[in-house]
């Protein structure tokens, strides 16, 4: 845990949290950040309004990079990215 303090006077904390190596692996840092984001959601509390922004973000994204990326990501979360992409690409 690391103090800091802000030019107001205000304590802030950070909180270092332990995170496997594959969590810096990935090639596209938007993938990354789904996919830590969805994770930090729960896999119950994804709503569909979170996966039509996730949706439209990773449609811009390099297809190549993200096969490879998504392989990085837990089950649960590759498998509703790629249900949202393939639904909206047809």
């Amino acid at each position: 845990m690391l103090q800091m303090q802000d030019k107001w006077g205000r304590r802030r904390w950070i909180t270092f949290k332990q995170s496997p190596t594959k969590n810096f692996a990935y090639k596209s840092d938007l993938v990354m950040l789904v996919s830590l984001a969805l994770a930090e959601i729960g896999k119950e509390k994804v709503t569909q309004n979170d996966m039509e922004i996730v949706t439209a973000l990773l449609l811009k994204e390099d297809k190549s990079k993200m096969e490879k990326d998504l392989k990085l990501t837990p089950a649960w979360i590759r498998n509703i990215i790629k249900e949202n992409i393939n639904g909206n690409c047809k």
